[in-house]
């Protein structure tokens, strides 16, 4: 068990950094859409702090994805360590399910208020300009 932690001690700290950032934000972001549910696209948009999830949405899947590329580059001590394999693959499938609770917590109604609004603005900016 030493050996695996003098080996894996980064890996798992920011693993455990990154579940506890992710699920204090996904706690927030259900009360937030407890709080917003019933209000139009527009006003999500315009009166709450809806940009402020979606931005930390954003940041959390970039970190995740970098997380991801990290462990991609960390395969060639597989053949060294015969541990190593089954340690990349659990804290990869752990980091991908994080990313897909965010993508799922985000996108009901703050992503869908967001793209509604800037697909229907952009439609209509084109329209008046054409």
């Amino acid at each position: 068990m030493k050996h695996w932690w003098n080996n894996n001690w980064g890996k798992t700290i920011t693993l455990f950094c990154y579940l506890v950032i992710s699920f204090i934000y996904s706690i927030c972001l259900v009360e937030f859409n407890k709080k917003i549910a019933g209000w139009s696209y527009f006003s999500i948009v315009t009166d709450s702090g809806a940009i402020y999830f979606l931005l930390e949405a954003a940041i959390l899947l970039s970190v995740g994805l970098l997380y991801l590329f990290y462990l991609y580059r960390n395969l060639w001590r597989v053949g060294t360590e015969p541990y190593t394999l089954v340690t990349l693959v659990t804290f990869a499938i752990i980091t991908l399910i994080c990313m897909i609770l965010i993508i799922y917590f985000i996108q009901n109604p703050v992503l869908r208020a967001f793209f509604s609004l800037y697909i229907i603005g952009g439609a209509a900016i084109y329209a008046y300009n054409n």
